[in-house]
């Protein structure tokens, strides 16, 4: 099968295999190396995909294999993968392996002309490198290399620092209208975590058919300056995907390098 081939075969796609990490409950992602792309990893044939996620799981890069066989489920795969700061697909034809940018496939609305106040919520950059960070450090390695690993941790960082985020609440009701609940998710015995999501997408999934619970926009700096309740352990970006805990040691650090900065 040839790059055009396949092309114009993705629209008739019926059956698609993706490659999920375990780590992260999100697309495992890998750096091509000829051509630097940020790549999903997908089959066409069911039995190639489950040879390569035993394989992966064996060098202790748990994938799970998931089976998608509703063309629409498909599309709206392929389009997420945009808010995962994925520019690429790996795509494994049974005959060989062709990599395809996303571009190339899919064509994805432009929201350049939206106002950056109205535009929605997105964080691919952030994504992607908690994506990667989680991908290596939960592996347990017995030796893992620290120095990659603090590069990847550097990079991550300096994006949640920068990013913007979907804070959940419940409005007030009543004489309490003018008052919001945050919302908390457990994460151990009688410890909860206050959940943020870096898009709509994020949040969704978390939500599911609870339409009661509203959003509104966070920068790193309004999250720094909320109440954490004794029993918090402080914040967790994306609880139903990767997972990434900021618990509040983290955040008086980060608050105690900006009062720092400021002098």
């Amino acid at each position: 099968m040839t790059r055009e081939e396949l092309i114009q075969a993705i629209p008739n796609i019926d059956q698609l295999y993706v490659l999920y990490s375990v780590h992260t409950r999100s697309p495992y992602v890998v750096c091509e190396e000829k051509t630097q792309d940020d790549a999903a990893v997908v089959y066409l044939d069911e039995v190639e995909a489950e040879q390569a996620a035993r394989a992966l799981t064996e060098e202790k890069k748990d994938v799970n294999v998931l089976k998608i066989d509703d063309p629409s489920r498909i599309l709206s795969t392929f389009t997420s993968f945009f808010l995962f700061g994925i520019n690429a697909v790996e795509f494994h034809t049974g005959d060989g392996v062709i990599i395809l940018q996303l571009n190339e496939f899919i064509r994805r609305h432009d929201l350049s002309d939206i106002p950056e106040d109205r535009r929605p919520v997105e964080n691919p950059s952030l994504q992607l490198t908690m994506l990667y960070f989680m991908q290596e450090f939960r592996r347990g390695l017995e030796n893992p290399d620290n120095e990659k690993l603090r590069e990847m941790e550097e990079e991550m960082v300096v994006n949640v620092l920068r990013g913007k985020f979907l804070l959940p609440f419940r409005p007030g009701e009543g004489e309490m209208k003018d008052q919001v609940q945050l919302l908390m998710v457990k994460m151990q015995e009688d410890k909860y975590m206050i959940p943020v999501f870096t898009d709509n997408f994020e949040f969704t999934k978390f939500r599911g058919p609870d339409t009661s619970i509203s959003i509104s926009v966070a920068t790193m700096d309004n999250l720094l300056a909320l109440p954490i309740p004794e029993n918090s352990l402080g914040i967790v970006v994306n609880p139903v995907g990767v997972s990434l805990a900021l618990t509040k040691d983290w955040m008086q650090r980060v608050r105690d390098t900006k009062a720092t900065e400021s002098v």
